[in-house]
């Protein structure tokens, strides 16, 4: 069995709360990814009885502000854990841009 820790980078526009509308917030985007992969059983590998376990979130956090605002998050991170029976690096990286495409 082997294990992906897959980081999600995601920039968005950064405005006032008062303007939500007139931004986008990266930390929905980032929780759009994390419902499009994270206890997705369709994603578990299999090999003969054995079943890896599910992807999920180690971590997720949004760009750290200097001072107290209301602005939406510009940036969001967040590291995931993939385990693989047959899948390669470049097929679990498919699986994140797939997602990522879908949002």
């Amino acid at each position: 069995m082997g294990k992906a820790l897959v980081m999600t980078y995601v920039i968005g526009k950064e405005a006032h709360g008062g303007s939500y509308f007139g931004g986008l917030s990266a930390s929905l985007l980032q929780d759009f990814i994390g419902l499009e992969i994270e206890a997705r059983p369709e994603i578990c590998g299999v090999l003969g009885a054995s079943v890896t376990l599910p992807p999920f979130a180690l971590n997720r956090q949004c760009g750290q502000k200097e001072i107290y605002s209301v602005s939406i998050p510009h940036l969001s991170m967040a590291y995931f854990n993939v385990f693989t029976v047959a899948r390669t690096p470049g097929g679990v990286l498919g699986l994140f841009k797939e997602a990522a495409g879908r949002v």
